[in-house]
């Protein structure tokens, strides 16, 4: 009986769950803190600032969980059948997508930043730039958390979300401390999410990797 529990318990799927479900709980007390603390460090009205902004991020941010999706299912896929080729081909292809499609969110936000500072009722333009560039970048980060999921990297997942709060907490404090108010709390944001990504890169790096080599080996192919 103890060994059929623990063999029920050491399948990927199920580790995987308890580790992103104590890894969403920690994340969720540590979002909550920062919301507390930056009640407590900002004006009512830039609080309120603030909770707009990320509510419009995250509204806005939808397509970028899709993303994640088809690469979770493609990459499972894929790692199932040990197609590492086709990994590095799908890791190349949506990078390039999600880059284009990044900016050009970007772009069309900074467009629509009149008609959002009417609605909103936020004069400061600085403010709808930092968001916009959130939103993009949210998106080019989406590639590489389908793909971690796609490995079942569920453990390395959970801590990366943590470390990720943390970096957020303690640059939000930081910067609000220091001045900068909306714009520091929006910015520890930014800040947190670029760590992740560059800290996400390390266990997938073959497959980027891959994709130099195969483009360094085309090369070579041309000039011999």
């Amino acid at each position: 009986m103890k060994k059929k529990l623990l063999s029920f318990f050491n399948q990927p799927i199920i580790s995987g769950s308890f580790w992103i479900t104590a890894g969403s709980f920690v994340i969720s007390i540590g979002n909550y803190l920062f919301n507390l603390m930056m009640g407590r460090l900002l004006s009512p009205s830039d609080y309120g600032t603030m909770v707009s902004l990320i509510s419009l991020s995250i509204i806005i941010s939808l397509p970028a969980g899709i993303v994640t999706t088809v690469t979770t299912k493609f990459t499972a896929g894929f790692f199932a059948n040990k197609e590492d080729n086709k990994i590095s081909r799908l890791v190349r292809k949506f990078t390039i997508y999600t880059g284009v499609g990044g900016l050009i969110t970007i772009l069309l936000f900074i467009a629509l930043i009149p008609i959002l500072q009417n609605y909103l009722q936020i004069n400061d333009l600085h403010l709808f730039i930092l968001t916009g560039i959130i939103i993009g970048f949210g998106l080019i980060t989406s590639v590489n958390n389908g793909v971690l999921r796609g490995l079942l990297y569920f453990k390395f997942i959970a801590f990366l979300g943590i470390a990720g709060v943390i970096i957020k907490l303690v640059l939000g404090w930081y910067f609000v401390s220091r001045g900068l108010l909306v714009f520091g709390a929006l910015f520890s944001f930014l800040l947190a999410g670029l760590v992740m990504w560059v800290v996400s890169y390390l266990p997938i790096k073959r497959f980027y990797l891959a994709v130099s080599n195969q483009r360094l080996g085309l090369r070579k192919q041309v000039i011999s």
